[in-house]
C-alpha cells in the first residue's frame, strides 16, 4: 500500500479556539482515523515563520493514509464526513485541504 497524506488548513470561529481545539483533538481526529485506511493523524497551531508570517489560516491538521487509491479513501472520508459530528466553532468557510502521494521515502537526519 503507497502512503499519502492528506493536509487541512482550518480557523475557527473568533472566540471559541477552546472549544475548537476541544472538539477538533477528542472528537473530530478520531472520527477522521475511523475511515478506513487512515492510520495517524496530528494537528498543529501557525507560529511565526522565518520572515514572522503567519498563514491565513491558523490551525493545520495532517493525516496519514495507505491506500493504492486514494480516490477511493477520499470518496470514504467524504462520506463518513456526513455523519462526523461537526462543530460550530469550526469556521466551514475557512478549510482548505489537499492530498498528496509520498514521492520518495521519508529521511531522518544523521544522529
Amino acid at each position: 500500500m503507497a502512503r499519502h497524506i492528506l493536509v487541512v488548513q482550518t480557523e475557527c470561529v473568533p472566540g471559541q479556539e477552546k472549544v475548537f481545539n476541544d472538539w477538533y483533538d477528542q472528537v473530530h481526529v478520531p472520527e477522521v482515523l475511523d475511515v478506513p485506511g487512515f492510520v495517524r493523524g496530528q494537528r498543529f497551531e501557525a507560529v511565526p515563520a522565518l520572515r514572522g508570517e503567519l498563514p491565513d489560516r491558523r490551525f493545520l491538521a495532517i493525516y496519514e493514509f495507505e491506500t493504492d487509491d486514494p480516490a477511493v479513501a477520499l470518496a470514504d472520508l467524504r462520506q463518513a464526513m456526513r455523519t462526523m459530528n461537526m462543530d460550530s466553532s469550526l469556521d466551514m468557510d475557512k478549510i482548505i485541504a489537499f492530498a498528496y502521494a509520498a514521492h520518495a521515502p521519508a529521511l531522518e537526519a544523521a544522529p
